[in-house]
């Protein structure tokens, strides 16, 4: 009985929460993105189910690529070949942009000690 009742109301709320249009123009209008504390309150007092969906569409995507990539989530993600290689070639931009940025660091940090030998000699 209880878990028939608990059941009955979870399909109600995924329900609910399916039939929520959420566009381009919901999301510039989601107190959870550019609202004030404020407005995410008086939005949570007056729908709270449907705030907390908001809240969780406010969230930025995260996805387990780079240093800080999540290794459980990568190993779900590869078991789909086609996903694999998006993830692999996400993989590769990474490197290719850490690359970047520390061939300009190396060549800021050389101008700096050229700089600095200059101040030196003066």
């Amino acid at each position: 009985m209880i878990l028939t009742l608990f059941v009955t109301r979870h399909a109600a709320k995924r329900a609910r929460l399916k039939a929520v249009k959420y566009t381009a123009n919901t999301h510039k209008t989601n107190p959870f993105v550019n609202g004030s504390l404020t407005d995410q309150s008086r939005f949570a007092a007056m729908s709270p189910e449907l705030a907390q969906f908001f809240k969780a569409e406010a969230e930025p995507v995260k996805l387990p690529f780079g240093v800080n990539g999540n290794m459980t989530e990568r190993g779900q993600i590869t078991r789909n070949p086609k996903l694999k290689a998006i993830a692999d070639r996400a993989d590769e931009i990474v490197a290719l942009w850490k690359e970047a940025e520390r061939r300009k660091l190396m060549a800021a940090k050389a101008e700096a000690e050229k700089q600095l030998k200059a101040l030196e000699a003066k």
